[in-house]
This record gives C-alpha cells, structure tokens and sequence, in this order.
C-alpha cells in the first residue's frame, strides 16, 4: 500500500482514533457488502460521523445529514421500482414460484 512521508495525506489525525483506528478501516469493514451509491453515501456517512469533533464541527455533521438523506431517498426510488416490479408481476398473472424468485433476485442486489 502507497505510504506518503507527509501525514496529511497517510494518516491525518481527524481519521484517527485515540487508539490508532483509522476511519478507513471502519468504512471497509461496514461497506464491504455495498455498492455503488450505497457504499459511497454509507463511507461518506460513517467518515463525517468520526472526523466532526476534530476537523469541521458542525459543517461535518451538514455533510452526514446530506448524504443520509441523499442515501434515503435513493432506498425509497429503490423500494419505489421493486414495488411495482411486483405489482406488474402479479398482474401479469405470473406464477407464486416466478414471483418468489423475482423477490429473491431483488433481496440480493
């Protein structure tokens, strides 16, 4: 792993713990099963929730609610599609097995 001299860039101390936990740490460890905008407005999240007391105080607190809300909206449109992928099944007469496989497909993505 690329390692600069200047701690400003490896390791800034408002990504790390008292004890040595870096931030980057915890968001692999909590976005590792996400993707896309999940997994960015997740990292974006958990880093704003661990930097605020040392870096931009209340800034960093505007930037989680920003991102909490752009993440929650984006479920909503997510749910919104499954919704009426599930209703256009139904009513397309598709059989109990095809629907369950198509609820299947969704809980994995």
């Amino acid at each position: 792993m690329y390692e600069s001299n200047d701690k400003l860039v490896s390791h800034p101390s408002h990504y790390m713990s008292e004890n040595g936990l870096e931030v980057i740490d915890v968001v692999e460890a909590f976005t590792k099963d996400l993707k896309g905008i999940e997994a960015t407005d997740t990292a974006n999240i958990i880093k704003y929730i661990l930097r605020w007391k040392k870096k931009d105080g209340i800034r960093d607190l505007e930037k989680l609610v920003w991102y909490a809300t752009h993440l929650i909206e984006h479920l909503k449109v997510e749910e919104e599609k499954k919704q009426k992928e599930l209703e256009k099944a139904i009513l397309s007469g598709m059989r109990i097995s095809e629907i369950q496989k198509l609820l299947e497909e969704d809980d994995r993505r």
